[in-house]
């Protein structure tokens, strides 16, 4: 197996970043939160806003009801944009205290802080808590963040460049060193060639390590893979690839499937279909550093809320398959993802395991930003695992789902609506080695004022 390790993918991404100046023909960058349209900045005429909101008005919390009190700027200045948010939950007792129990909290008010690349300088990071990262093929990495948990959300780190034909990307999920880290290199071999199908032969390199993990629990993986463009019509091409991932110490898989899209479709859209099949061994599951990874890994789990012990979680039954009692079976993967005109996004992904257990996975997201700062503003994101059959994508949200929804929206004389809500997960009282997380529902419907200038 072609494997590139992390050690040999930092200094590639190094010089990258370092010779980033260069000018490079590359297409706009799709890794991370790059092209996110609830960050990324949208054309406008002269200097960007800058948007300043507070918010105030009841919160749910789980069993209780408190005041929220939030804040959030946004703003840009030459090639650097950024965004700070913050709520502060107080009932009768006080400051709700999950939010503030550690000084790292006070690195979770910067919700980004990125580099956006230009012709001159094709790289860019991301700073702030990762919302969806995906590697290759997703074969190991497959919409990875860490939004699930709000009070735990780790400061981490994007980043990408192009150099000539190489393009590189890592990610880090905490910045304190004690979680998932990754990256992939990808080159064009014959990008000489005479024929342009030979020309567009991508092949890439990735390689994922918990630091958190040591031992028998360790994860550490790799994959490698390839596509071309079989056939390409104006902007849109079909492009069959192929990947073959692998844990050191568990399951390994291969995958084969095609794409077929535009990263840059008449300027104004960039959309994406891909049909795949992954033939997995015990201890494998593709996409297996998701959304929920974070709280549901070798050290990490989730506690059944149905059979919550408080007195003593250790009695409490733990919910999910571990990558230790995966077992073997064929994914089948189908996604769509529409992105039209930097502002509006649709993202459906379903894998459906066929073998023993559970194992299969939802994913949808939607996301609208206006280019007026003070039009309506739309965000969902829902993460669902651990379905045996697709009717149970229907079912009652349980143990393993995550949902965010936050709108945004003007109201009469000058106020505004911010209405959130979420099902995730609030992290217990630690027992034994690793965390228990239990699913907590968070709804905050507050009005507040917005100043642009």
């Amino acid at each position: 197996m072609f494997f590139v390790s992390l050690r040999l993918l930092a200094p590639v991404l190094g010089l990258a970043l370092a010779l980033g100046a260069r000018p490079a023909a590359a297409q706009p960058f799709s890794f991370g939160s790059s092209d996110d349209p609830l960050e990324a900045p949208l054309p406008s005429f002269g200097h960007p806003p800058f948007v300043a909101d507070v918010y105030a008005g009841p919160a749910y919390l789980g069993s209780q009801w408190t005041l929220g009190v939030a804040f959030d700027a946004e703003g840009q200045s030459g090639p650097v944009r950024g965004a700070l948010a913050y709520t502060l939950h107080l009932d009768e007792e006080g400051v709700y205290e999950p939010a503030v129990d550690e000084l790292i909290d006070l690195a979770r008010v910067v919700r980004y802080l990125r580099i956006e690349p230009r012709p001159e300088s094709p790289v860019y990071v991301r700073l702030g808590p990762l919302q969806r990262v995906e590697l290759g093929t997703g074969h190991l990495v497959r919409g990875f963040g860490t939004w699930a948990a709000p009070d735990e959300r780790a400061p981490g780190l994007e980043a990408a460049a192009t150099l000539g034909g190489v393009e590189a990307a890592v990610f880090v999920e905490d910045l304190r060193l004690n979680g998932v880290v990754g990256g992939s290199v990808s080159m064009a071999p014959l990008s000489r060639a005479e024929g342009p199908r030979l020309r567009s032969l991508r092949v890439g390199d990735s390689a994922v390590h918990d630091l958190g993990l040591h031992g028998d629990s360790s994860a550490t993986a790799g994959s490698v893979d390839a596509r071309l463009d079989l056939v390409r019509v104006g902007g849109i091409a079909l492009t069959p690839w192929a990947s073959y991932a692998r844990f050191l110490e568990h399951g390994q898989s291969l995958g084969v499937g095609a794409d077929v899209g535009a990263s840059d479709l008449v300027g104004t859209a960039r959309i994406r279909l891909r049909l795949g099949a992954f033939a997995s061994s015990n201890g494998f599951s593709p996409g297996y550093f998701s959304p929920l990874y974070p709280l549901a890994n070798g050290r990490d789990r989730i506690v059944e809320a149905d059979g919550f012990y408080d007195a003593d979680t250790t009695l409490t039954p733990l919910a999910g398959v571990s990558l230790d009692s995966a077992r073997a079976g064929l994914d089948l993967v189908g996604e769509l993802r529409v992105l039209a005109f930097g502002q509006f996004e649709v993202y459906q992904h379903l894998r459906r395991h066929i073998g023993a257990g559970g194992g299969s996975a939802y994913a949808a997201r939607v996301a609208f930003r206006p280019r007026d700062p003070n039009g309506l503003r739309l965000a969902l994101a829902f993460e669902r695992q651990d379905f045996k059959r697709v009717l149970g994508l229907f079912g009652a949200l349980r143990d393993q789902n995550a949902l965010v929804l936050d709108v945004d929206a003007p109201l009469p004389y000058g106020l505004r609506l911010s209405l959130r809500s979420r099902y995730g997960y609030r992290r217990l009282d630690d027992e034994g080695d690793g965390r228990r997380f239990l699913v907590q529902r968070r709804f905050e419907p507050f009005v507040g004022l917005r100043a642009v200038f």
